[in-house]
């Protein structure tokens, strides 16, 4: 047998192994700490695309080691230790409502080192 160890929260709340990205009720894209180490590894700016060939609301996050005017900056938040990514003018630009609680969004790792995020369980 192949054990691996559980650190999970005194509350309740176990910490995720696997890259998982949220969209938080606030309006917030929040990559847990293993989704920063796979795709956005020492980088505190990113950019933001919008998938215009779908009816889907697709966005791609691209890391941006050389930020420029256009690029998002990646946030901390008190002892979570992922980043976040203030999006509610992107959910305004795209139609999409913000959560009453905590969304999981499902990921797609692109070639080019970006990674496709789906939005469709915002849309009201």
């Amino acid at each position: 047998m192949v054990f691996e160890r559980f650190d999970g929260s005194s509350r309740g709340n176990g910490k995720s192994f696997n890259e998982r990205v949220r969209v938080w009720s606030s309006g917030k894209i929040a990559f847990n700490k293993p989704a920063v180490e796979r795709w956005l590894p020492g980088v505190d700016h990113v950019d933001v695309f919008i998938e215009k060939n779908t009816q889907k609301p697709i966005v791609g996050i691209m890391p941006q080691p050389d930020p420029d005017q256009g690029s998002y900056t990646l946030q901390t938040k008190g002892s979570y230790d992922g980043k976040l990514l203030h999006a509610k003018a992107l959910l305004k630009e795209l139609r999409l409502e913000r959560p009453s609680s905590s969304v999981v969004i499902d990921t797609t790792e692109k070639n080019n080192g970006m990674v496709a995020l789906n939005l469709e369980p915002l849309e009201g």
